[in-house]
């Protein structure tokens, strides 16, 4: 029987506050990381990834929207939601004038309100980076950010090998020929450089496999190119990761 993974929050803030909100998130199904120190937020954002973060607005004026602005604009933790627990009247004032109500809950507040939050969370969370992010295997693109990473690690392409991957994830395991490739890529089939998709495909390869990762890019002969996980025996872990679905 395989159990599920429980999503994970950060809970930062006043030690008796955030141990009590432990107990709670925890019997509703979540995991939790916890500390008093504001400072450590981001490090253990970097180094943990959690799933949320809740910020106990108890520091100094505008720490906590300060917090969540870094958190916001470091491209390893930008995906994680942010939820201020705030005291009505710092609202205005140390959660900062663009604050929305879906950033914020007021204290005091029920269980049950925190806990339903924190699930809403990470249900926008999950349809934001449905619509922002293609994955196959251990290869990830984010749309808005323009970053392609293979095994957590950034990999730098060029803007029509860019484009190429991105077409090849859209279609996974579609045999796409060159004229298509070039259709997108070019805007119009021209037959004379389909040769020339050749040489991108190559340097997509070189950048996705520089560490010796598996090539999940299939050759197939006079027609074209597959994003597929060919060749990936069932016993590797990412054999495994495709095997259910991963992709």
């Amino acid at each position: 029987m395989t159990l599920a993974v429980k999503p994970r929050v950060l809970l930062a803030g006043d030690k008796s506050f955030i141990s009590l909100l432990k107990y709670i998130v925890e019997n509703e199904g979540f995991s939790s990381l916890l500390t008093d120190d504001l400072g450590e937020v981001m490090s253990l954002a970097e180094a943990e990834q959690p799933d949320l973060i809740a910020l106990d607005d108890v520091w100094p004026y505008g720490s906590a929207a300060a917090t969540r602005d870094r958190i916001g604009s470091n491209a390893r933790t930008r995906h994680i939601p942010v939820l201020i627990l705030a005291a009505g009247a710092l609202v205005g004032a140390s959660a900062g004038p663009d604050l929305d109500e879906a950033d914020y809950i007021l204290k005091p507040f029920a269980p049950d309100e925190f806990t339903s939050r924190l699930r809403s969370l990470l249900r926008s969370a999950a349809s934001a980076t449905d619509a922002n992010v293609l994955r196959f295997a251990d290869i990830v693109m984010e749309l808005d950010a323009h970053r392609v990473y293979r095994n957590q690690r950034s990999v730098h392409l060029g803007p029509v090998e860019y484009r190429i991957l991105q077409q090849l994830l859209r279609n996974p395991r579609k045999v796409l020929s060159r004229d298509e490739i070039l259709l997108v890529v070019k805007g119009q089939p021209l037959d004379a450089a389909t040769r020339a998709v050749d040489v991108h495909v190559s340097r997509i390869r070189k950048a996705l496999c520089e560490n010796g990762e598996v090539d999940l890019i299939r050759t197939v002969r006079g027609v074209g190119y597959s994003l597929d996980a060919d060749g990936l025996g069932p016993s590797s872990e990412l054999g495994r990761k495709v095997a259910r679905g991963f992709a």
